[in-house]
């Protein structure tokens, strides 16, 4: 039957015959019972009639150590069947296991009552403990420490499930971990390893983590079948109500899905692994620990996505088992066969290549490299090894395949000179050496990696002479000349440098020994380019960026010029068409982009470096030098000369597309794509940034990651090409308002301070159609207008420097103050302060508006001055005082939205005309708000929760935040959640009364966005302790997709369905509020009942990302006035 299930891998039958003709011996040497006591030999006969496959690598260990891991093992087996044996009752399982240890030492204790398989370890335990006792001490402590801590962790968990994930790594540990902390002090006490094995837990307990996990994952429905639950209750409750509905075929989808979370968490303990197996010395400690772990990854690719984990039973086939055993030697084959099965996951993920290990890698870092950053194809600088491989599973695997890549890069078949080299590509740039190791199949040969590794090599050199400002000028521009020639020299060298990558000049004799072992093809590419790039350089040495064409020159010579060549080396490897290699035009201009984005992105660190690459025709037109641009005075013309210069920038987009769509291998498309889209979101995030001026401006992490992810094909890049055009285009258009005529000078104004104090709502304004208009004035100009008014009051309410006697007259009288064409206020030290100081533009305006908008905003602002002015002075005390301050602070904005929009004639009278929905819409954004804020509030000295509620569960609100009180404090937030949700069916009905597009998308990007991520925060909150300990946000992604699916009342009931799910499957037993929450949670579902079904299983494509987390920042930023 094995030789049968072997017959599609022949290899497979081979090993088998091997090993049953004696191949096993060369891994398991055959033991000699002859000279073992008669209580030893019966050891080894439970060991072996307990796990045999445990059994064949025990008795292959050398030495005294082989006796020690066979009674270690017997232990602990003992304290396992223990804890399995469903019929021991508690009363007795816990002391027992509390008490195992002692027992070790107790010739006479066994114990008879057990029905599970291996009960002879218990009913004959005094052979074992005699055998225990004979060991040298050094063993026993070590036996009896571990058997001590694992049986206090499993009669912690006999009474708890495993909840979170942090849980299910600390029974791991308890039941797995622990034994791999013992074994590796077992190995260095018996001298067979060194010190640091045994002393390095962390690595040791990883080691069963892995294995651990890998076999809870597997024995899914074996756990079911007996009544145990170890999957954690954070990730199956994603995809279920109860752990056991994963094995229905209705729920096979989600099931699976959670099988694969499972599989990726315990694939981030393989580094420790491999770091663990390779500090290893002795061959049969090497073979022991090794084994497990190769059987393990492969019983995990076994796994990945296999609805048979639901059904059956999942192994690896005995003729794999045999060759995984007969293959693991050494940490070479262990990597090897790591990386097989690594690839084997690969597709089922569908990881996009190009991951960098050390960073984010790619064809044209930002990181940049010379004058300005020579851009290139180097990186966007790393992250540090595999602290990146957390954040998705295919992220993880991808990362795993760059360091087996670049370790089987690095083995003895290379020349001593090409080790060096690449020695030195990683040293000088981690993720672009990444980037090179990662090109993946043919691209893997030397043939095509070495010229690249080269190439970046040179021109790092080129680099380093032109950066180095302790060269003198006449000797560099001797060097750049001429580099180009010294490739053919063997002895020539710079050791003059102090620059940072100096060894690549120290050592340029490795360098061009490599690049004369090139094909003549490769060596001619490298040396027309070394020459052109030099000459270039040394060009741009003795004289400034004056013009734009002098701007596209210098980013050709030193970035333009390596997209060429490298483009050339492609082609000339033949994995891509001529005319990919033949267009220089395209390959200058994708480099180019990403010259540019370098150059507008790093103005600060330039000029701090008394550089310039900003041309000159450019910004001259904004100031007298080109460092006055970052005075603080000059930000205006400062942010319009930046703004002209990504406007250039944008004009390569076109050859960047022309170009990626002519690409054909995949893994030379991401190479290339992935810096590509990262430029356009740099550009996207500096586009009207003040911050350009004033220091770095970054794109986030996770925001890097998604764009990565989804750089898989052309089409996506050109939807995120389009994603991030889309995002400059508002602020864009606020500049074009601006500049448009006729506006007014203090129109203008207000356009500007609505910018500069929200650019998210400025932008969601901007959104608004011509169309909007109404009498005297359109949606844009009310809405611009209103927003500054509640910023002016917000502003006065904030600011804590003004007196409390001022700040009310202020609150009380602003209304009035919009008719007093002179009134502003100069003593705020307030961020926004320019509102006040300004008011007189922004009444002006004012007064330039319809009557029937001046009536509304007139009306609003009073009653929201009175209101905020009245808590200034006194406490949210009862339910009402909660309703009434929100109704203030936030529900006040959504009524004059809604009769503003009403008044426009383009929604329906009844919109404005009804308060209470209005009115609703908005206490639920504000409620969520302080309930979520608690901790920041308290820290802050402001109290929101209502007295009424807090005082049934603690003598003051702060109280709530200690410890000792979280049980009390999880109810009162249950309850204050409960109370929110009651404004869920309102803000249903408001949004399905909409019919106006260019409103709904109004609402889409502000304040409809908001309502689905109000009740996933709620969600998020609910019962959960981190409210008392810090923050809870949603996640990037899941704000995200709500974004993106917020595009019509259906998707919105959907989503209000899926979360009142969620915290309806929250609701702790007990909890005073439960029935309330319940018929609350009911009432929702009941009113989205046709809908929640669909869920939001139809989620647009993930390459909009993005997109979504902008709007859901932008959003939140908006409505920062309203939420307190």
């Amino acid at each position: 039957m094995d030789i049968l299930r072997s017959l599609g891998h022949p290899e497979e039958i081979y090993n088998l015959f091997r090993f049953k003709m004696g191949g096993c011996r060369t891994v398991m040497p055959k033991l000699d019972r002859d000279t073992m006591s008669e209580s030893l030999q019966t050891c080894y006969r439970y060991l072996n009639e307990t796990s045999r496959s445990f059994a064949a690598v025990i008795q292959a260990l050398d030495g005294e150590l082989r006796h020690a891991v066979c009674i270690f093992y017997l232990v602990l087996r003992a304290l396992d069947t223990v804890e399995d044996d469903m019929t021991i009752n508690l009363e007795t399982k816990i002391p027992m296991l509390h008490n195992f240890h002692t027992y070790l030492y107790d010739t006479e204790w066994k114990f008879t009552e057990s029905k599970e398989k291996d009960r002879q370890v218990l009913e004959d335990f005094p052979t074992i403990s005699l055998e225990f006792q004979n060991l040298a001490t050094v063993y026993q402590e070590v036996i009896a420490d571990i058997c001590h801590k694992m049986g206090v962790g499993m009669a912690e968990f006999l009474e708890k499930k495993v909840e979170s994930l942090n849980e299910w790594d600390k029974y791991c540990h308890y039941v797995a971990g622990l034994v791999g902390i013992g074994l590796s002090r077992l190995f260095s006490a018996s001298e067979l390893e060194d010190p640091i094995v045994g002393q390095d837990t962390q690595l040791a307990n990883s080691m069963g983590l892995f294995l651990q996990k890998t076999n809870i994952i597997r024995d899914y429905l074996e756990d079911q079948l007996d009544g145990r639950e170890f999957w954690p209750k954070e990730v199956w409750s994603k995809y279920g109500k109860k752990l056991s509905d994963l094995a229905k075929p209705e729920n096979i989808v989600p099931a699976v899905q959670c099988l694969n979370e499972l599989i990726t968490n315990a694939l981030q303990h393989v580094p420790d692994v491999l770091t663990y197996l390779s500090r290893l010395n002795n061959q049969s400690v090497f073979n022991f620990c090794a084994i497990p772990q190769v059987m393990a990854i492969a019983t995990l690719a076994a796994c990945y996505n296999n609805q048979q984990v639901f059904k059956g039973v999942v192994k690896i086939r005995k003729g794999q088992a045999v060759t995984l055993m007969m293959n693991t030697t050494n940490i070479e084959a262990v990597k090897a066969t790591m990386f097989q099965y690594v690839e084997e996951i690969q597709p089922i993920c569908f990881i996009p290549w190009g991951w960098g290990m050390g960073g984010m890698g790619g064809m044209g870092g930002m990181g940049g490299m010379g004058m300005g950053g020579m851009g290139g194809w180097g990186g966007w600088g790393g992250w540090g090894g595999w602290e990146i491989c957390l954040l998705s599973q295919s992220q993880l695997v991808c990362g795993i395949r760059v360091i087996y890549k670049s370790q089987l890069l690095q083995k003895n078949t290379m020349s001593e000179s090409l080790q060096a080299c690449y020695r030195y590509m990683n040293e000088t740039s981690r993720s672009f050496a990444a980037v090179i190791q990662t090109l993946d199949g043919e691209l893997s040969s030397p043939l095509t990696i070495n010229p690249v590794c080269i190439t970046y090599l040179i021109t790092r050199a080129l680099d380093t002479v032109e950066d180095d400002m302790t060269i003198n000028l006449e000797t560099k521009i001797l060097i750049l000349h001429n580099l180009h020639t010294y490739l053919y020299d063997p002895e020539w060298k710079f050791t003059g440098s102090k620059e940072k990558h100096r060894q690549v000049l120290e050592n340029f004799p490795m360098i061009s020994l490599e690049f004369r072992n090139l094909a003549a093809v490769y060596q001619e590419i490298i040396v027309d380019m070394c020459n052109k790039m030099g000459l270039g350089t040394a060009d741009f040495l003795e004289k400034e960026i004056n013009s734009l064409n002098d701007w596209d020159k210098y980013c050709h010579c030193v970035g333009g010029m390596l997209g060429v060549a490298l483009s050339r080396i492609l082609c000339a490897a033949e994995l891509e068409d001529p005319i990919v290699g033949q267009d220089t035009q395209l390959a200058n201009s994708i480099t180019l982009f990403l010259q540019k984005t370098n150059n507008i992105r790093d103005y600060l660190e330039d000029q701090l470096n008394g550089q310039g690459f900003w041309p000159r025709e450019v910004w001259s037109k904004y100031g007298k030098k080109l460092s006055d641009l970052a005075k603080p005075e000059n930000i205006v013309p400062a942010v319009q000369c930046l703004n002209e210069l990504i406007t250039n920038a944008l004009q390569h987009v076109p050859d960047v597309l022309t170009y990626l769509s002519r690409l054909k291998n995949q893994s030379i498309f991401n190479f290339c794509a992935i810096p590509q889209v990262m430029a356009i979101a740099t550009l996207a995030a500096c586009y009207n940034n003040q911050q350009v001026f004033k220091g770095v401006v970054k794109i986030r992490k996770g925001q890097a990651v998604t764009l990565m992810m989804n750089t898989t094909n052309i089409e996506a890049v050109k939807a995120t090409m389009f994603q991030y055009t889309e995002e400059i285009q508002p602020v864009c258009s606020v500049a074009q308002l601006l500049e448009s005529s006729p506006m007014s000078e203090s129109l203008q104004a207000c356009y500007r301070y609505l910018n500069e104090t929200s650019r998210s709502f400025s932008a969601v304004i901007q959104s608004l159609d011509g169309e909007l208009s109404c009498g005297g004035g359109d949606a844009r100009r009310q809405t611009c207008i209103f927003y500054l008014v509640m910023r002016s009051l917000d502003t006065v309410e904030d600011d804590m420097t003004i007196n409390l006697e001022t700040k009310i007259l202020i609150l009380q009288n602003l209304h009035t103050y919009l008719y007093d064409p002179e009134w502003k206020f100069t003593e705020s030290k307030y961020k926004d302060r320019k509102v006040l100081e300004n008011f007189p533009k922004i009444s002006l305006e004012f007064r330039n508006l319809a009557t029937v908008y001046q009536e509304i905003i007139v009306d609003i602002s009073h009653k929201m001055g009175v209101g905020l002015a009245e808590f200034l002075e006194k406490e949210v005390e009862s339910l009402k005082d909660w309703e009434k301050y929100c109704h203030y602070a936030g529900g006040l904005v959504g009524i004059a939205l809604s009769r503003l929009f009403s008044a426009s004639e383009l929604e329906d009278p009844i919109v404005g005309q009804d308060t209470q929905l209005a009115n609703s819409m908005t206490i639920f954004l504000q409620k969520t708000n302080i309930i979520r804020d608690y901790l920041e509030d308290q820290l802050n000295g402001q109290r929101f929760w209502p007295k009424e509620v807090w005082s049934k569960y603690g003598k003051k609100l702060s109280d709530l935040a200690k410890p000792e009180n979280i049980v009390p404090a999880l109810q009162c937030l249950n309850e204050l959640i409960t109370n929110a949700l009651q404004h869920v069916p309102d803000v249903l009905t408001y949004l399905s009364r909409l019919k106006n597009q260019s409103i709904f998308k109004f609402y889409a990007s502000s304040l409809n966005g908001l309502k689905v991520m109000a009740i996933a925060t709620l969600a998020a909150c609910y019962n959960n302790q981190q409210v008392f300990k810090g923050v809870v946000k949603i996640r990037k992604g899941q704000a995200v997709t709500l974004m993106m699916n917020t595009t019509n009342i259906e998707a919105v009931k959907a989503t209000m369905f899926q979360y009142a799910e969620e915290i309806h499957q929250k609701i702790p037993p007990g909890d005073p509020s439960l029935e309330e929450t319940q018929q609350i949670i009911l009432s929702i579902q009941n009113l989205c009942v046709s809908h929640g079904s669909s869920g939001l299983s139809n989620h647009l494509s993930s390459i909009f990302l993005l997109y979504g987390v902008m709007l859901a920042v932008l959003s939140y930023q908006y409505l920062s006035y309203v939420w307190v």
